[in-house]
């Protein structure tokens, strides 16, 4: 009960700093890109979670439920996760590029559809990291990784204000922070937990992936119905109105903290 109490909290923790401080650089950063440019992050933001899906299948779900009931799985399963998340990244980043080349958007936004999507695949590897963690129920290690995350993102969004560089740079400070996270993660679980072993087997890989599924499908209903919306103002109305419904929106995610 106490390690149990104790794992909440830690999470609480995280995951209220998260929201508290991502509140505070969205709206520093909303103020200084104006409406059209944040709603172009918005929409890649949106997007590149939307093709997320490709690169997810709810393992990570699955690997909590299995690492957790036998932690001796944890190197078997951490290291079929992460070579079929290898290949289902490289079909996700193909189908991204396919598909925003397909719209008609302007090369800047495509080239930041390219970065936001990187940012989006080093955040799902990230989240493996973090399915050992709650495997283990060691918390701590991702919620200070959730908080550093966010005090990263803080410092840089106020540097990149202060040096009035432009939206690309924006892109970038979200894939570089998540990137450091994600080292942060890998080193954590190597150090504190397991190392993965990598094999190529297609039987328990299949097996994984069927009994994922459930997981994985619950999660495209969630990320669809939060997500698909700004995709769908982007297409029809242009990226003012995206960034006006972003910092709305943003404004409700803060409140409903409380």
């Amino acid at each position: 009960m106490k390690k149990i109490a104790k794992n909440s909290l830690f999470l609480l923790l995280g995951q209220v700093t998260s929201i508290v401080f991502g509140f505070f650089y969205f709206v520093y950063m909303a103020r200084y890109l104006g409406a059209a440019d944040l709603g172009v992050l918005s929409f890649a933001i949106s997007f590149a979670s939307i093709l997320g899906l490709i690169g997810d299948l709810g393992l990570t779900s699955l690997m909590i439920r299995e690492v957790s009931r036998n932690l001796l799985q944890a190197p078997k399963y951490l290291g079929s996760v992460l070579l079929i998340k290898i290949l289902l990244s490289i079909v996700n980043f193909g189908v991204a590029v396919i598909a925003i080349n397909i719209l008609d958007y302007s090369e800047p936004t495509i080239q930041i559809i390219y970065i936001i999507t990187l940012y989006n695949i080093a955040t799902n590897f990230t989240y493996v990291f973090y399915s050992v963690f709650q495997a283990f129920e060691r918390f701590e290690f991702q919620s200070l990784g959730l908080i550093l995350n966010s005090t990263l993102m803080l410092i840089s969004i106020f540097f990149a204000v202060e040096q009035k560089l432009d939206l690309i740079y924006f892109s970038f400070i979200y894939l570089i922070v998540n990137t450091i996270i994600l080292g942060y993660s890998l080193l954590v679980c190597l150090r504190k937990f397991t190392i993965p072993v990598f094999k190529i087997d297609y039987a328990f890989w299949k097996q994984i992936i069927s009994e994922s599924a459930p997981f994985w499908l619950n999660t495209v209903f969630v990320l669809i119905y939060f997500k698909i919306d700004m995709v769908m103002l982007s297409v029809m109305d242009g990226d003012s109105v995206v960034g006006w419904y972003a910092a709305s929106y943003r404004l409700i995610d803060a409140l409903a903290l409380l």
